[in-house]
């Protein structure tokens, strides 16, 4: 009976091993974080979906600071090539089985860029519902309301805002304490979670001047 869990246990390991990498599911919201060849810092949110074209193929969509991307990315290995637009693809390492994508793009590789599916573990259970405070871009009008944010398991979270009777939805991913919201506008709002206060502390707007609190009820 122990040799024959023994065997099995193997012919688990080995297929483990031999399962192409074209197999992982990369579908999801991702939190990006990168720098632009001239060193410039910059993030937003980038939707991943599988592609018709066939298996291994995932379609990009990166919705940065006033910049929208797409574009159609194919595994080969450990690694993903995404054609974007550009004359050199962005070169993902898949990593963590799909929860982690660290990229290199631009002339030379000097621009980078990881992706991250929750990878970290949240600082604490951000679902539930909030009372708003709020400020238009630029010192502009005050606003209050209320929000709720529900799981969608790897997809993200979806946030639903009612300002006023005024209704606005958006998806976000999570990664450790910076919360990152795609909710229509060409600039995602950038939460940063408090979990002492549990209250999200967002930026928004062009510039991102406009403030978004959320304080959990």
């Amino acid at each position: 009976m122990q040799r024959k869990l023994q065997r099995l246990s193997i012919v688990a390991l080995l297929l483990l091993v031999a399962m192409p990498l074209s197999a992982v599911n990369l579908e999801g919201v991702y939190y990006a974080k990168g720098k632009l060849p001239e060193g410039k810092p910059y993030q937003g949110i980038v939707l991943v979906t599988p592609s018709e074209v066939g298996k291994g193929v995932f379609a990009f969509h990166w919705r940065l600071p006033g910049s929208e991307y797409y574009g159609t990315g194919t595994v080969d290995g450990n690694k993903i090539s995404v054609e974007w637009g550009d004359s050199v693809p962005i070169v993902y390492e898949i990593r963590k089985n799909g929860e982690e994508l660290q990229g290199k793009w631009g002339a030379q590789g000097r621009g980078v860029e990881v992706l991250y599916r929750n990878v970290e573990k949240p600082v604490f259970d951000i679902t539930g519902n909030y009372t708003v405070t709020g400020q238009q871009p630029n010192k502009g009008s005050r606003y209050t309301g209320t929000a709720v944010i529900t799981s969608l398991g790897p997809k993200g979270y979806e946030l639903v805002w009612d300002l006023s009777g005024s209704i606005y939805r958006g998806i976000g991913v999570l990664s450790g304490n910076t919360f990152v919201v795609d909710w229509g506008d060409p600039y995602p709002v950038i939460y940063t979670v408090n979990p002492k206060k549990k209250e999200l502390s967002g930026l928004w707007g062009a510039d991102y001047t406009g403030k978004d609190i959320l304080k959990k009820k």
